[in-house]
């Protein structure tokens, strides 16, 4: 956030639940950034029509998304589709191999208007579990907004994944819950 304040740039991130986005305005007013980054309370599908409200077309540089990765496609075609990102724009994707982005990783790299890094980390907290990060430069061009070629036999990864993190997150609370 200090780099971007440095050339007059703005960061908007979006958070569906309430506790969290309070948490991350509370820590942003402590470091004094908050005339630099806004907390956007809401569904990422309602979240995304007030920041195009506000900031307007093509006013988004890059996009981190970590999120269910089965939606990850959906989200990235419709800011395409709504002209939110700039020319070119940045879209990185945590969590893609684990729990899996399947339709996300399809997307970037079938389609010609992505040109995507596939970047291999160890995922935090955790050193022995492999995990992905994507890095896609989007630009315009034909297939820009548009659906990826529907395949058979991603529905059944997705669903696989989706399963996973359902899994992972049901763990994750008994361990909090006890």
């Amino acid at each position: 956030a200090l780099q971007v304040a440095s050339w007059g740039g703005k960061i908007v991130t979006m958070e569906m639940d309430p506790v969290n986005a309070t948490i991350a305005r509370n820590h942003i007013e402590m470091c004094g950034l908050s005339h630099v980054v806004t907390v956007q309370l809401g569904h990422s599908d309602d979240a995304v029509q007030i920041v195009l409200e506000k900031y307007g077309p093509g006013s988004v540089d890059m996009v981190f998304m970590d999120q269910r990765g089965t939606a990850f496609h959906d989200d990235l075609q419709r800011l395409e589709r709504i002209g939110l990102l700039t020319d070119p724009a940045v879209v990185i994707a945590d969590n893609v191999l684990k729990p899996g982005a399947p339709y996300h990783v399809w997307r970037i790299c079938s389609m010609p208007h992505y040109r995507t890094d596939i970047v291999d980390l160890r995922e935090f907290g955790s050193a022995p579990v492999e995990d992905w990060i994507t890095v896609s430069w989007v630009h315009r061009g034909p297939t820009y907004g548009m659906p990826a070629e529907d395949r058979r036999e991603l529905v059944a990864l997705a669903r696989e994944s989706d399963r996973f993190r359902l899994r992972a997150m049901a763990t994750s609370m008994k361990d909090l819950v006890g």
